[in-house]
């Protein structure tokens, strides 16, 4: 992780070499969370990035610091990295960051057990073309013998009555299993947004949930336990500061998992 990381910072620092106009920015923020046996996990994450104008292109790249106390382990870790270019309506992207199976399950922090979920654990090549994208995941680069883990491909489309939808497919490399994911919303007048998803993976799975002046509330349930997990959470903005607080109920262990947290952008 380390080699990948410092490989990132030496890139993003030859972009700044090569660019005509740059922008730096980001974010700091930190929750606290505990668990239903009451164990309370802090954490603190530092997120920088940098991008600059290249010819008819734009290069850009971040770095997330993650900083973690629970009752097991003290830490602080590289917990993502990425580059990329933009240009016209493609952009490329490469590094430790979050896989295109992104259907919004759960809240900021906690909850979403239910839905699946075939991250890819490593590094990984995005490609988008406007609501199309594809996503090619590999083995850690550092590691030098560097093999395909899983594909996915997602496509997006938004209409004008305030519904958008999305669907997304992944395949694992190694057990040649196709996890297969929708999710749509509904914004209607009343300031209300509808969201929904369904998976499907060895069982069906779902989340249903709404949206109204920051308060966000849903639930999720699959073929043994039709209700599963619910969650509730408020997020606001007082000044530059953006704040949450949330929790979660597991219904098939009856535990609930609360958690605030705060982050600024600079």
């Amino acid at each position: 992780m380390l080699k990948t990381y410092f490989l990132a910072t030496t890139l993003i620092a030859g972009f700044a070499g090569m660019a005509s106009a740059q922008a730096f920015n980001g974010e700091v923020g930190g929750n606290v969370s505990r668990s239903a046996t009451g164990d309370v996990a802090y954490e603190a994450t530092l997120d920088l990035g940098a991008e600059f104008a290249v010819n008819n292109a734009t290069l850009f790249g971040n770095v997330t610091l993650l900083g973690f106390d629970d009752s097991v382990t003290s830490d602080t870790v590289v917990d993502g990295w990425y580059l990329g270019a933009r240009t016209g309506d493609w952009t490329l992207t490469f590094g430790d960051q979050s896989d295109i199976f992104a259907l919004g399950d759960g809240l900021n922090e906690v909850g979403g057990n239910v839905l699946a979920n075939p991250e890819a654990d490593d590094q990984n090549l995005q490609v988008a073309y406007r609501d199309y994208q594809f996503m090619l995941g590999v083995t850690d680069i550092a590691d030098g013998d560097v093999s395909v883990t899983n594909i996915q491909v997602s496509a997006a489309h938004s209409y004008d009555t305030g519904t958008s939808v999305f669907g997304v497919v992944d395949y694992n490399q190694t057990t040649e299993d196709f996890t297969l994911g929708v999710a749509a919303e509904q914004a209607l007048a009343n300031k209300v947004t509808l969201t929904g998803a369904l998976t499907y993976a060895d069982a069906f799975a779902y989340q249903v949930g709404a949206k109204y002046n920051g308060v966000t509330g849903y639930v999720a349930g699959d073929e043994t336990d039709t209700l599963a997990e619910a969650g509730l959470g408020y997020e606001w903005t007082a000044g530059k500061a953006d704040m949450f607080v949330e929790a979660a109920y597991d219904f098939r262990t009856d535990e609930v998992t609360p958690a605030v947290g705060v982050s600024f952008k600079f």
